[in-house]
């Protein structure tokens, strides 16, 4: 049992027993919602939520005083009928005021124990992605999913969701074995038991499964070597099969390396019949990789994405260096940066400031971003990017949504730190960053913080409100 050390009482309180139970509202508000067949008005309990609709008011969500927050008993009960305080299973109590739960039982083994007594367990996530609307996260080899799932990206086999339930993590599944994920635009693919596994939007073929048909839920892709690293784009999709480049989707502007610019490719195709492949990452477009040490794009180069000093496209990954010692990459919409030896590169659309150099102007090939030497992380979302030096997490570039994770919606057009100080003095040390559409994530000894756009409930927070600094997902 791990002990969480930074102390999250600040958000979660420990409590104490009290046996009474309480219910605040109890609305008889039927089950229709409108007071009439014209609906022209919504009952007492409902919200309009459609021009002839009214739905049940979750008042839980609207943060009411008196159930316990630590951890959450507010119960919201369906039809209008209002909310309980209701203590969560293992904890007893009334679920209200100061001392409203305690926990009944010790944490499990690998939960963190927010408080030390086992009022609180944290299940930490393991690695997390986003996508253009949608994240995902493993917990224990666990897949947990939230935010837009009308392409299926969620992978929740069809089943209805409405967009509440989906602003927290949903368990995707039954069972674990999930050891990779990945998310696109709007489609998603992991590796599952040794399996590459793609669920979501499939209009290019980008899910690798032989056809154009959605899927609804994690569909298996037949590959001929264990996935080992994925990046996925808009449309298009590619993986590393030990040292071995395979894409597939969508090939307009040659986004699949495979020589033309021709059909779609509807399963995995392999790129060249070179090994050696040690990195990638794939934007709205184009994709990047490293092979050897070396530096490759390919794809779209409209706004000098691809570090080669021209806008033209490649069909085939296309070397931007020969000269070695290059890490890995994180692509964006229309902008690249990268990893040498332990100093910062970027190239391409820097409208917003994403290539972090200190102003505005597009760059047709890599410039050097600062003077440090201890980059170990990137991530790119459509115009902004984060990375990780040493502990420190830094993002740049476009914030109109609070995807910088700074306390405004200003832009930055230089590496800005992101800081979340529990105690004074004590800033959180993060581990690793996701980045996607213009929302973040990022993780502290498993703990999952999330920031940027929300409007489908993309950040797995529990609302659809934008947050511009880091915020806890439970």
């Amino acid at each position: 049992m791990q002990r969480f050390s930074f102390a999250l009482v600040l958000l979660l309180i420990g409590c104490s027993v009290d046996t009474e139970r309480y219910t605040f509202v109890d609305v008889d508000g039927g089950t229709g919602g409108c007071v009439d067949d014209a609906c022209s008005d919504c009952k007492e309990g409902f919200e309009r939520v459609g021009e002839n609709q009214c739905g049940d008011v979750d008042e839980c969500e609207q943060e009411k005083d008196d159930c316990d927050t630590s951890p959450s008993a507010c119960v919201n009960r369906d039809n209008g009928l209002g909310y309980v305080c209701e203590c969560p299973a293992g904890f007893e109590g009334n679920g209200r005021g100061e001392n409203g739960c305690i926990g009944t039982a010790a944490c499990e083994e690998g939960t963190i124990d927010v408080n030390g007594d086992g009022s609180e367990c944290y299940r930490p996530f393991d690695a997390v992605a986003l996508g253009g609307e949608h994240g995902c996260g493993l917990r224990g080899g666990q897949l947990h999913c939230w935010g837009a799932a009308e392409h299926g990206q969620l992978g929740l086999g069809g089943e209805e969701r409405d967009l509440r339930a989906r602003r927290r993590p949903v368990h995707v599944g039954e069972g674990a074995g999930w050891e990779l994920i990945g998310l696109g635009a709007r489609h998603s693919c992991g590796v599952r038991d040794g399996k590459l596994t793609c669920f979501g939007d499939n209009t290019q073929g980008q899910l690798g499964t032989g056809s154009m048909e959605d899927a609804q839920e994690p569909k298996t892709v037949a590959t001929d070597a264990k996935v080992v690293a994925l990046a996925l784009g808009a449309e298009h999709s590619c993986a590393l099969q030990t040292d071995l480049l395979s894409c597939w989707g969508s090939n307009r502007q040659g986004r699949a390396g495979l020589g033309d610019d021709a059909m779609s490719r509807l399963m995995p195709v392999r790129v060249g019949d070179a090994g050696s492949w040690t990195a990638l990452a794939s934007g709205k477009s184009h994709s990047c990789a490293v092979r050897a040490g070396e530096p490759f794009c390919w794809g779209d180069g409209g706004a000098g994405q691809l570090g080669l000093g021209s806008a033209d496209e490649q069909y085939v990954p296309t070397s931007i260096d020969a000269t070695g010692m290059w890490q890995l990459f994180a692509a964006g919409d229309a902008h690249s940066c990268a990893i040498r030896a332990g100093e910062l590169h970027c190239f391409g659309d820097n409208a917003a400031g994403q290539l972090g150099l200190g102003d505005t102007m597009a760059r047709m090939t890599p410039a050097r971003v600062g003077t440090e030497l201890d980059w170990s992380a990137l991530v790119a979302g459509s115009a902004h990017t984060c990375g990780l030096r040493g502990k420190a997490l830094f993002c740049w570039g476009d914030n109109s949504a609070g995807q910088l994770g700074v306390g405004d919606e200003a832009p930055r057009s230089e590496p800005t730190a992101v800081e979340l100080l529990i105690e004074p003095e004590m800033p959180v040390e993060w581990d690793a960053v996701a980045a996607g559409g213009n929302s973040t994530c990022a993780l502290s000894t498993g703990v999952l913080f999330c920031w940027g756009e929300n409007g489908s409930g993309q950040l797995g927070v529990g609302d659809i409100e934008l947050h511009n600094t880091p915020t806890l997902v439970q």
